[in-house]
């Protein structure tokens, strides 16, 4: 899934989402759309049980007077409590949301929340992350999947004020998420795939980003006395390998 930054802009398409702090307190962009809704969104807030507690969703489908096919609420909890980890968790909201009505294409409108002391900006890039890892799939082996299984969200659209402070902030998370994903990854291949000589060689290539990789086979354990290791590796038919890797900044 490709994340982009723009201005905060009104959707003429598609799904939006947008922030509600808890007791259903909305932000102005909220306010905003639920005017053009002829108040569809303060129904729904009223209607049922969506409380704006932290990455709690609930979507309003086809509001009347609006171009977009869905607005989803997006809890974002105690705002003096709002941090990185909980708009991460908003952002994964988000995505698996949108992934789940089947939309291709989704936006979130970001403004600053009373009560949270991180920047818009700051906000952006870790609702973007949030949503980066949210829509990880782990499909390589899967070969029937029903169309509900799909995954079907390939952009989404951070919108806030200043979208290219927010595309700096999130720079550094874009290579987190790239790192997890290659853990992820390697943890769920079968260990037909993945066992130390294929994982050494995997770390052999972090190389090219700088870091200082040394392998060490079972003679170079075994003059340095690292018997457990090599004890629990004679239950098994492939080589043992330790990988020692150095990163100097």
């Amino acid at each position: 899934m490709k994340i982009a930054f723009s201005k905060i802009a009104a959707p003429s398409a598609g799904a939006v989402a947008v922030g509600v702090a808890e007791d259903r307190v909305p932000g102005e962009i909220a306010r905003h759309l639920d005017e053009r809704s002829g108040g569809a969104l303060t129904r729904a807030l009223a209607s049922g049980r969506f409380r704006g507690k932290e990455g709690t969703v609930t979507a309003v489908v086809a509001p009347h007077g609006l171009p977009v096919d869905t607005v989803l609420l997006v809890g974002l909890g105690k705002p003096a409590r709002l941090g990185a980890r909980g708009l991460r968790t908003v952002g994964g909201a988000v995505a698996g949301h949108l992934d789940a009505l089947g939309a291709k294409t989704g936006a979130i409108a970001v403004e600053a929340v009373e009560g949270c002391a991180m920047t818009p900006a700051e906000m952006a890039a870790e609702i973007a992350l949030g949503a980066r890892l949210g829509a990880y799939r782990f499909d390589k082996y899967r070969t029937k999947k029903k169309d509900e299984d799909r995954s079907t969200l390939t952009r989404l659209t951070v919108m806030m004020d200043n979208p290219k402070a927010a595309r700096r902030a999130f720079a550094p998370n874009d290579s987190l998420a790239d790192g997890v994903f290659l853990a992820r990854d390697l943890v769920s291949e079968p260990s037909n795939v993945v066992y130390p000589e294929t994982l050494a060689k995997n770390v052999e290539s972090l190389a090219a980003d700088g870091i200082e990789v040394a392998l060490l086979d079972r003679a170079k354990m075994a003059s340095l006395g690292m018997g457990s290791l090599l004890g629990v590796a004679q239950g098994s038919a492939r080589a043992p390998y330790c990988a020692i890797m150095r990163w100097n900044g």
